[in-house]
């Protein structure tokens, strides 16, 4: 009941951890919805399971080689105006995938390298994120925020493909496109309410405003 009441403080008091994890919730689902889109237009466009496996590869190679330098801009810049920067960037990129789905311009390259420039933006969103919550949280409420962020992977990872299969089914891919798109922009809005100098390397919290 402790974590519980703990959670619920939390969530009244501390508005921009809340906003942190609202946006991490609608980004986290959104990426689900866009990953099922993709996977099902570019097996709708070619038929090739062949086709399908690339995304695999235009993803997973590009976000090899910048995941580690993604570390080091969360040191030098404001961790929080980069989240807001990655997921404006996503929000662009799965727009423009979905402008290509409704326009019926079958350029399957077209949404290979897109998806691969998303994989470079992808790092950005999380990167640091850990250490920005400890920043937004004093020490002994942490533990409590802990709890949060595994909720909100396992509505990501359990949910999320259960949501993005079904909303496919029943909307088709070029709209839940749209709605990948739309969740980045939502998620954008409630991280540009954390404050972007709050990030200040070895600040303790006790020297930090109330949040």
């Amino acid at each position: 009941m402790r974590i519980r009441h703990e959670g619920i403080s939390i969530f009244l008091r501390r508005r921009h951890f809340r906003n942190l994890w609202l946006g991490s919730v609608i980004s986290g689902l959104g990426n689900e919805l866009g990953s099922a889109a993709v996977l099902w237009m570019v097996l709708g466009i070619t038929h090739s399971p062949a086709a399908v496996g690339l995304i695999s590869l235009c993803v997973g190679v590009p976000a090899a080689i910048v995941n580690p330098f993604a570390g080091v801009l969360g040191d030098r810049f404001s961790r929080s105006r980069l989240m807001v920067l990655g997921n404006v960037l996503l929000a662009l990129i799965y727009g423009g995938i979905a402008v290509n789905s409704h326009l019926g311009i079958h350029w399957i390259w077209l949404s290979y390298v897109l998806l691969a420039l998303s994989s470079v933006v992808t790092p950005l969103t999380s990167t640091g994120r850990s250490q920005l919550v400890a920043e937004l949280l004093p020490e002994d409420e942490r533990s409590t925020a802990n709890f949060f962020d595994d909720v909100y992977l396992h509505l990501t990872w359990l949910v999320g493909p259960a949501i993005a299969g079904l909303s496919v089914a029943w909307l088709g891919y070029g709209l839940v496109l749209v709605l990948d798109a739309v969740s980045f922009i939502l998620c954008a809005i409630f991280l540009f309410s954390i404050p972007s100098s709050l990030h200040t390397p070895g600040t303790p919290f006790s020297q930090l405003s109330e949040y």
